[in-house]
């Protein structure tokens, strides 16, 4: 008798095989996690950051990452560990992060989700910082370390201080030195003064852009011009420089220089002189130096000490406008006196002091000039 050992297996008697055998690989599988320990991992993305080191500087931010492990759900509470020139802090969105505690969930669990918080580092001083992030849920406890760098720009101005005189204009020369590292470009949006007309003085800055290398200097050049009439006057000039970094954004630096505007000098000389009667004279007055001369005011005196005063600036107690003349030009000017300082239609630019008088023959009267810079000129006319 001969046994049939190649009978076929039936299909069903098959699929049942497959399904038991599957069933167990799976199983092999998912033991490992199932019988491990409930946890939490903590990272940093990224784990190195680049910030301005200054007081006012901004925020650069990293995110701290927590993953479930093993099916952990729970609370888990952020520390940041930092040195004493730094600070962090945390920021979430959802209803996961409290400010202080981040909550992993069943669904973060299950599905092997990562929660994370924003975190935000500054720095007050340059140089090279640790800081720790610590996670702690109950007897777990799990920390990152992000590695700051904290980089700045040093700003020095030649000369320190500034003075313009009338007519004349400066350059200082602004360093900016890279400082740990630093390196990007740094541009100059603004130059503002503190003297309220801008088109009497004015300020720029060349190049407006300028590269920092690290661990190099470079310069840029502050120009203030002021005009040949500019009032004298302290005050101050503030350039608003700008970086911007990828890690960072933005950051500015507000330089101030004290600056002084100091009048300009000015050389009259009256050449020649002419009597038109005995109430007018005129002057031809020459202009020997190198920017245009406002006559606003002049005296009339006699030998006994009576005077007479006019003013031609437009100030509100005058009528007129001062008398100009030109750098290397002659301008003439007529000198009045009268016995009656009324102007009519308008304010008097006139007074008397002591007794009114008119130029008399074989007398001698000084004439007293006045400029806008308040320089004084005097000339003896004789009638």
């Amino acid at each position: 008798m001969k046994l049939n050992l190649r009978r076929p297996v039936p299909l069903w008697l098959f699929l049942v095989g497959l399904l038991l055998v599957g069933s167990v690989a799976a199983g092999l599988a998912f033991l490992p996690p199932l019988l491990s320990p409930k946890d939490f991992s903590i990272s940093l993305s990224p784990s190195q950051q680049i910030v301005i080191g200054e007081p006012t500087s901004h925020g650069s931010g990293a995110q701290v990452i927590v993953k479930s492990l093993h099916g952990f759900v729970g609370r888990v509470s952020l520390k940041a560990v930092t040195p004493s020139n730094a600070n962090v802090s945390f920021s979430g969105i959802g209803s996961n992060f409290d400010g202080r505690d981040l909550l992993l969930g069943s669904d973060n669990a299950l599905l092997g989700l990562n929660a994370t918080v924003d975190m935000n580092v500054y720095a007050q001083a340059t140089g090279n910082f640790s800081i720790t992030v610590v996670g702690t849920s109950g007897s777990l406890s799990h920390s990152a370390t992000l590695r700051l760098i904290a980089q700045d720009v040093a700003f020095s101005q030649n000369p320190s201080s500034v003075i313009v005189q009338q007519g004349s204009s400066l350059t200082t020369r602004l360093s900016l030195t890279s400082i740990n590292g630093f390196a990007g470009n740094v541009t100059f949006n603004s130059a503002l003064s503190s003297f309220p007309d801008s088109s009497l003085f004015k300020v720029s800055v060349s190049p407006l852009t300028i590269f920092v290398p690290p661990r190099a200097t470079v310069t840029t050049s502050v120009t203030m011009s002021a005009d040949e009439f500019t009032p004298p006057s302290n005050g101050t000039v503030s350039v608003l420089a700008t970086t911007f970094g990828s890690s960072f954004g933005s950051q500015s630096w507000l330089r101030t220089t004290p600056v002084q505007i100091r009048l300009a000098p000015e050389t009259l000389t009256v050449t020649s002189y002419v009597f038109n009667s005995n109430s007018n004279s005129t002057l031809w007055i020459r202009n020997d130096g190198s920017l245009r001369v406002l006559i606003n005011q002049y005296n009339v005196t006699d030998n006994l000490g009576n005077s007479y005063y006019w003013c031609l600036q437009s100030y509100v107690a005058c009528a007129s406008s001062p008398l100009q003349i030109n750098s290397a030009s002659i301008g003439g000017l007529n000198v009045l006196v009268a016995t009656s300082c009324t102007t009519a239609g308008g304010p008097p630019r006139c007074s008397v002091h002591g007794t009114q008088f008119t130029f008399q023959t074989g007398h001698s009267y000084t004439v007293t000039l006045q400029t806008s810079r308040y320089h004084l000129f005097t000339k003896v006319i004789s009638f």
